[in-house]
């Protein structure tokens, strides 16, 4: 299995051998369960904040989640790595998280399918279901926990 390697502001995260979740803890996974495990490549907010941001990976997306604890909404920014033409913004969502924020990422013939971002309870759950640079990608990971109100 060749592992795939993503830097990021100084931090080495190896796509297919670790999984970062939660709001800062990370747990080492011993194989990948989906073809594209999602990684947290960088907090850009202290923790002890309301709001916090957080840049995921999946595949060549890069997704840019800025989330309010207190308020339970976020906004999400998208971007894809398409070969030859670097990071391209794929679009952007704002919204509640009781509610769920669904992205549909389009960006043909390179970036096809959804993103969604949702509550379990007070848990963080991303969902996503894309195709692109010719390969599928699918799962659904918990992110994290939110504090309780």
């Amino acid at each position: 299995m060749k592992n795939r390697f993503v830097r990021r502001a100084g931090v080495v995260v190896a796509g297919l051998a670790v999984l970062t979740v939660g709001f800062g803890s990370t747990a080492a996974m011993a194989a990948a369960p989906a073809p594209a495990p999602v990684a947290v490549v960088q907090n850009v907010t202290p923790a002890i904040t309301d709001v916090q941001t957080w840049t995921y990976v999946t595949g060549p997306l890069e997704t840019t989640l800025t989330l309010d604890t207190t308020a339970r909404s976020a906004s999400i920014v998208v971007y894809a790595n398409v070969p030859f033409l670097g990071k391209v913004k794929v679009g952007s969502a704002s919204g509640s998280l009781t509610e769920g924020i669904t992205f549909h990422l389009g960006l043909s013939p390179f970036v096809n399918g959804t993103q969604r971002f949702y509550l379990v309870g007070d848990d963080v759950h991303l969902y996503y279901d894309f195709d692109a640079l010719g390969k599928h990608y699918t799962g659904d990971v918990k992110l994290g926990t939110l504090p309780p109100f």
